[in-house]
């Protein structure tokens, strides 16, 4: 009996556990919101919710975002920025696909890493890279 409650137990840890992908320096959490971006800082809405289209981050969130790197590895990012923690330069991000991503900005040659473009409300991002995060995932 033990055995099968250990079996089990260390079963569900493997299953369901947090995946993790890793690009650059943003890291992707598919179908759930990791605990270090559980917390909305910096928008004035009360929950972060997972998002499984554009429309629905403006829906939910009231803005979108094209994030890109200069650091040449980095994917580029289209989502809503909703957790801004300028202390740490932690970052979390809600993308059309149902995924959260977490990136820390740095500092190359002495300029941020992170590039940061207002898309909606302002205007239309086109999205014609390869270095996409959304190609890079399916």
């Amino acid at each position: 009996m033990i055995f099968f409650v250990l079996f089990f137990i260390n079963y569900c840890t493997f299953f369901f556990k947090e995946k993790v992908h890793q690009f650059g320096v943003v890291k992707v959490y598919k179908n759930q919101i990791p605990m270090q971006c559980a917390e909305i800082k910096g928008l004035k809405i009360n929950e972060v919710k997972l998002a499984y289209s554009e429309e629905e981050l403006i829906q939910h969130y009231k803005m979108t975002f094209l994030v890109h790197f200069r650091d040449g590895i980095s994917p580029i990012l289209y989502g809503s920025i909703y957790h801004f923690d300028f202390d740490q330069n932690f970052f979390c991000m809600a993308l059309p696909n149902g995924s959260i991503a977490s990136f820390y900005d740095h500092y190359i040659n002495g300029k941020s890493n992170v590039i940061q473009e207002i898309c909606y409300p302002i205007k239309t991002c086109e999205i014609y890279s390869d270095n996409f995060i959304l190609r890079k995932m399916n």
